[in-house]
């Protein structure tokens, strides 16, 4: 008798890129690494509203945003997983608060952009958050295949392009 198929898994990450009046974008270190806020969407047992997941996202690391907007849809390909990821990237303005590290965090801070993204150590998503801030009022797309035990080598499938 036959197995019966699984469905494939394909996991969506939401990034929140949380800007303030300064310029600066929010990194949280996690895991030793700085990168933008994210959480697995659809990963409790409470399916929320996307802007919902948003606040709540931000409001674990003491923040209020305002304006969360789609900034890019990204595909990664992960070269230790079958199946795609799919990573949502939002952008956002800081309306209140002061970042805090939430559960897991080990810290948040402010970083000017030019700074923050030499700090992130992944290349595909420096190369993300500098699309995505160069041209805010478009939201992109693009696809990658990612190396995560090559120090997170990436090759483009498919260049960034414009979704509206």
């Amino acid at each position: 008798m036959a197995k019966p198929q699984q469905a494939p898994t394909v996991i969506n990450r939401f990034k929140l890129l949380v800007t303030n009046e300064h310029d600066e974008f929010l990194l949280i270190k996690w895991k030793g690494n700085w990168e933008v806020p994210g959480a697995e969407y659809g990963d409790s047992t409470v399916v929320k509203p996307i802007n919902e997941f948003l606040s709540d996202l931000a409001a674990r690391l003491g923040i209020n945003i305002k304006q969360p907007k789609l900034a890019g849809l990204f595909t990664y390909y992960m070269n230790d997983r079958k199946y795609p990821m799919i990573f949502s990237y939002y952008t956002a303005k800081l309306d209140k608060g002061q970042p805090e590290p939430g559960p897991g965090i080990e810290e948040v801070k402010w970083f000017p952009i030019s700074a923050g993204l030499k700090t992130i150590p992944y290349p595909n998503s420096s190369a993300i958050i500098k699309q995505v801030l160069s041209a805010p009022q478009i939201v992109w797309g693009g696809a990658f295949r990612v190396f995560p035990s090559e120090g997170w080598r990436y090759e483009i499938i498919s260049d960034f392009y414009k979704m509206n």
